[in-house]
């Protein structure tokens, strides 16, 4: 069975992209939760905090590499990429910059200074080129994914397997293995420039080996095994290392590709479970799962206002239990009123179309 919606929906990649949600919100949690090893209490927080740490980071490289397991695949015209995908997106982007930008002036005194002088001259250019917000460098990188998708199509469909295989060992060789053995050996990174090992190609291209290429080997023991133990290693080195990294120098430092790792390991595990069911889930749990799987730009267009607004949940929780189980609550209350923000979005005429919303077909008219 494939474990596919009536809407030709992969349901393991919604599940999978909730988790890169709810990893993306937890990376914006500040000293409450992602930096919560800085404060000082007990060793086993510490270590949790720190393996979430590493753990949590992978969210943005998990996007890319179900965008790619999604995307790479089809067949569309460069005419159909600019205007269906890129376009919707400039516009999508464009206007939330705007919001967040007003929302600045109006809260920070620094940029109400700047922008009284030439407003509009000021605002185009920010428009141009700033991020606004330090979210938004996911979406200015997604924005260039999608400019160079029709490349990266026409080039990972006529590759061999055996060239995808190796373009995954290579990644994992240099970003994982080596940062390891440099380690130990106390030298500095190899002095080796490759340019393209960034999560805007790389992970989608990996994430299409996956979704589209061997989509049927996560039902072999004989993968699933050494994937694992493969992974957990190198996710408990990073754990490790960071450690290091943060008690010699007071910053983290991570390995370099333990975000695909990561985003293997989920994606063969989660399959793995989907593909144990014969029978097709339920109707409502797979609409339920699309809704939310949908409502993930949200959480990234509007990420100060949802944690701002949801972080009274985590105050209350934390006080009277802990810190991870109010970031928990506090999550899951943000990524609700993000999900359902997207959905009302998306059943508003032409502002749904925007969030991915089908334009609705003129019905034919009866002779």
């Amino acid at each position: 069975m494939d474990t596919k919606s009536n809407g030709g929906r992969k349901i393991y990649l919604d599940i999978l992209k909730i988790i890169a949600m709810a990893m993306v919100f937890y990376v914006h949690t500040g000293n409450s939760a992602m930096h919560h090893y800085e404060i000082a209490g007990e060793r086993s927080s510490y270590w949790i905090s720190m393996a979430m740490y590493v753990i949590a980071s992978a969210g943005p490289t998990i996007f890319f590499f179900i965008s790619g397991g999604l995307l790479l695949e089809k067949e569309e015209s460069r005419k159909d990429v600019l205007l269906k995908r890129v376009l919707r997106y400039t516009v999508l982007l464009a206007v939330f910059k705007l919001i967040q930008l007003l929302i600045l002036i109006k809260t920070n005194p620094a940029y109400t200074e700047i922008y009284r002088t030439k407003p509009l001259n000021t605002v185009l250019k920010v428009m141009y080129s700033d991020e606004v917000i330090v979210q938004y460098w996911f979406l200015h990188s997604y924005l260039a994914f999608l400019l160079v998708l029709p490349f990266l199509r026409a080039m990972v469909q006529k590759l061999k397997d055996e060239y995808l295989i190796y373009m995954i060992c290579l990644y994992l060789v240099i970003c994982e293995a080596l940062v390891i053995v440099e380690y130990y050996w106390e030298s500095p990174r190899i002095g080796l420039d490759m340019p393209f090992f960034d999560m805007g190609i790389i992970a989608p291209c990996i994430g299409y080996c996956f979704v589209s290429r061997f989509k049927d080997i996560t039902k072999k023991l004989k993968f699933l095994i050494p994937v694992n133990l493969l992974g957990l290693f190198f996710i408990g080195f990073d754990i490790y290392y960071s450690n290091v990294n943060y008690i010699k120098n007071g910053t983290v430092s991570m390995l370099g590709g333990t975000g695909i790792v990561i985003a293997i390991l989920l994606y063969a595990d989660i399959k793995a479970l989907c593909d144990l069911k014969k029978k097709d889930y339920p109707g409502w749990i797979q609409v339920l799962l699309g809704i939310c799987a949908a409502g993930s730009l949200m959480t990234f267009l509007l990420d100060p206002q949802i944690h701002s607004w949801t972080k009274p949940v985590y105050d209350f929780i934390e006080s009277r239990t802990n810190w991870l189980a109010g970031v928990f609550v506090w999550a899951v209350c943000g990524l609700t009123i993000g999900i359902l923000t997207a959905w009302i979005l998306r059943l508003i005429p032409f502002v749904g179309i925007l969030f991915g919303a089908k334009p609705k077909k003129k019905k034919e008219q009866k002779d």
